[in-house]
């Protein structure tokens, strides 16, 4: 092994020291300089309740370089609701009828007409509410969705054409 001078030996204690003070920075204070401004630990925040309650919430991006954000469903709908099923007007005639049968009484009131895409909530003991979701402020079924999505599960959004879109864009 090599001895090392006392000029060597104060080099390597400030190296040292300077590695320690940058890890402690890195571990304890950039973290909380740039987490999410108030965000809060699920639990803690009271659901928006709707899906565009919580869209109306996002800032969107001013630029094309974001191609989609993730919205947490945890944070949009109750505890009590641990399924939606998006019901869209271009859903093929055989699965839209599977769909409005599954979603029992709110099945009567998916109706195309007004221009909007319906979001079925299921709950433990089956349907539990249904939300309308205009077409002119969100394309909620760019395809058909075969299957509910857990709320347990994050949805990809993105904003394009002045409205929130599912999934996450594609550039040409």
């Amino acid at each position: 092994m090599q001895k090392l001078s006392s000029t060597e030996k104060g080099w390597t204690a400030i190296v040292a020291a300077f590695w320690l003070v940058a890890l402690f920075a890195l571990i304890f204070i950039l973290p909380t300089r740039y987490s999410a401004d108030g965000a809060q630990p699920y639990g803690n925040v009271k659901p928006a309740g709707s899906l565009q309650a919580m869209l109306k919430q996002i800032t969107p991006p001013s630029n094309d370089a974001v191609a989609a954000q993730i919205v947490d469903l945890r944070y949009v709908y109750d505890e009590e609701t641990l399924m939606i099923l998006p019901v869209c007007k271009n859903d093929p005639k055989p699965l839209l009828e599977q769909k409005k049968e599954i979603s029992g009484e709110y099945g009567d009131k998916i109706n195309f007409d007004n221009g909007e895409n319906f979001i079925v909530q299921f709950g433990q003991k089956g349907p539990s509410g249904i939300e309308a979701i205009p077409e002119s402020k969100m394309n909620l079924c760019p395809e058909p969705f075969v299957d509910g999505i857990d709320t347990a599960q994050m949805i990809p959004v993105f904003w394009d054409g002045g409205k929130w879109n599912f999934g996450i864009r594609q550039q040409p």
